[in-house]
């Protein structure tokens, strides 16, 4: 039989500069790394990281002064691009402008 030594090493306990756990962040920006679903001018359509229109328009590569952008069939004004956050399920529509004649 395998005899087993006396002295054990105690287990670290957490000291002030260690916590016995670490608590999952909850990221609170715009920019965190979630993907949603929404619906974009009728199709399905995931976004990744950045939830904001502004990011949106990035994405898509419109540029922001000839477009307009309607969530859940309410006009967004271009001045709030930046601060409107996008949410899962949202029906978004993107609508550009072009000239003709």
């Amino acid at each position: 039989m395998a005899e087993r030594s006396k002295a054990r090493p105690k287990a670290a306990s957490p000291g002030a500069r260690e916590a016995a756990f670490q608590m999952a962040s909850t990221p609170n920006t715009a920019s965190d790394s979630r993907t949603i679903k929404i619906v974009l001018n009728g199709d399905p359509y995931l976004i990744d990281g950045d939830a904001r229109v502004s990011a949106l328009i990035e994405r898509l590569k419109m540029r922001p002064t000839r477009i307009a952008v309607e969530i859940n069939r309410e006009v967004i004004p271009k001045a709030k691009y930046a601060e409107t956050l996008i949410k899962p399920g949202d029906e978004v529509e993107v609508i550009n402008f072009v000239g003709g004649g």
